[in-house]
């Protein structure tokens, strides 16, 4: 959405490059995110939110074929499989992108920058919770989650049943 994040930059010291990601991805940017930090520029590709890599990078040669096997909804072993090894390597690309924590950075909200050859969209919102998650201990991710005493209670659409106490034991003013 143009106009949105246009004036979006800053230093990787005050604000995490996943919390920058997070914030184009909720707010379907689209455009180049420039990281400069140390000897390169970083450039990662957003399209609706969603993290594409240019062509050109080596690790996109690689996922292309991955990325096209997480639309593939059959249970064959081969389509499993290439939804793992996609999975994995952007579980890579989620630690990896979350230790640039020096330079700084600058969203450029301009759909004409995006070049034809990118390769995705990539499991955006998996790459960030992966983020969110990679060092954390145990209780860290609890106190993320609320602390210990929190109970979450998940329920398929659909699925509802008539009484909620039935559901895991929780009584209705567990439900939240």
């Amino acid at each position: 959405m143009r106009g949105q994040a246009a004036e979006l930059s800053g230093d990787l010291g005050e604000k995490a490059i996943l919390d920058v990601l997070q914030d184009l991805h909720f707010r379907r940017c689209t455009g180049v995110l420039e990281v400069e930090g140390g000897e390169h520029k970083r450039r990662l590709f957003l399209r609706s939110g969603s993290l594409y890599l240019s062509g050109t990078h080596p690790l996109a040669r690689r996922l292309e074929e991955l990325v096209r096997a997480l639309g593939d909804r059959s249970t064959s072993g081969a389509a499993a499989e290439a939804r793992e090894r996609c999975l994995d390597l952007v579980g890579r690309m989620a630690r990896v992108i979350g230790d640039w924590r020096t330079g700084r950075f600058r969203f450029v909200d301009d759909p004409t920058a995006l070049t034809a050859d990118l390769v995705g969209p990539l499991p955006t919102r998996r790459l960030l919770m992966v983020g969110a998650t990679a060092g954390a201990t145990a209780a860290e991710l609890a106190v993320k989650l609320g602390g210990e005493r929190v109970h979450f209670l998940a329920v398929p659409d659909g699925e509802h049943q008539e009484d909620p106490n039935d559901l895991l034991g929780f009584g209705p003013e567990e439900h939240f």
